[in-house]
């Protein structure tokens, strides 16, 4: 392989380092705050979750309250019965102890409904704390990790920037040039293998005196389909 062809492989392999760690440091802060606001959702969830049960709670406490006010009401009326001197009274206090049993039924099917509401929550919440618990612990340790991360990648960018411009000494300017607009416009990928007499980039087929060409390895040839440079990858076979 002609060298300057090897120097552009080597080139491409130290840009590629740089170019990963670039978007990499460029995606960590909204990947930053996508996990800041799952975690705020599975806090706003829970709580939620907390305050519709609460609110259940609240009801079947004043519907527990509200029947024991109606029970008392109908047990006072009962107990006034014996003292009542005339059947029109008589009669009166009895359609009104018709009406306090027909309205504690009514709140007694409340309350019923509301136990088994609150009883079946109560068991839904507390698994829901427990999956929010586990839940809140990993994504907490996915934003450590991305914090840490945060605060290693500019020194490891720094490497990557100086080992590709080292490398990049070694490129003749004018084809130095070339080689960053290709770089810049191909998402990084500069120079690929024509391996299997494709381009192992675009996947465009190649023609045998192309691959000839490139097989031999002592002049620049680019791709018809996508304009990268290509090469034979000897580690790659035929």
């Amino acid at each position: 392989m002609d060298p300057r062809l090897a120097n552009l492989v080597d080139l491409q392999k130290a840009m590629a380092v740089r170019h990963r760690l670039e978007k990499e440091k460029a995606e960590l802060p909204e990947r930053i705050k996508a996990v800041e606001q799952q975690l705020a959702q599975v806090g706003a969830t829970l709580q939620e979750a907390e305050a519709t049960f609460k609110e259940h709670e609240r009801r079947l406490r004043e519907k527990e309250a509200e029947l024991q006010d109606v029970q008392a009401k109908e047990n006072k009326i009962k107990g006034q019965l014996f003292q009542i001197k005339t059947n029109k009274e008589y009669q009166a206090a009895l359609q009104e102890v018709e009406n306090f049993k027909v309205k504690r039924g009514q709140i007694e099917e409340e309350v019923l409904i509301l136990l088994d509401t609150v009883d079946d929550e109560r068991r839904v919440l507390q698994e829901r704390r427990e999956e929010s618990k586990a839940h809140e612990s990993r994504l907490k340790m996915t934003l450590e990790r991305l914090q840490k991360r945060s605060g290693e990648i500019d020194a490891e960018l720094a490497a990557a920037a100086q080992a590709a411009d080292v490398v990049a000494r070694n490129v003749d300017p004018d084809l130095l040039g070339r080689f960053q607009r290709v770089f810049d416009a191909k998402d990084g990928v500069a120079l690929t293998p024509a391996n299997g007499d494709y381009c192992h980039s675009c996947q465009v087929h190649l023609t045998p005196h192309v691959v000839q060409v490139v097989k031999r390895g002592q002049d620049f040839v680019t791709c018809e389909g996508c304009s990268r440079f290509l090469y034979w990858d000897s580690e790659l076979g035929d």
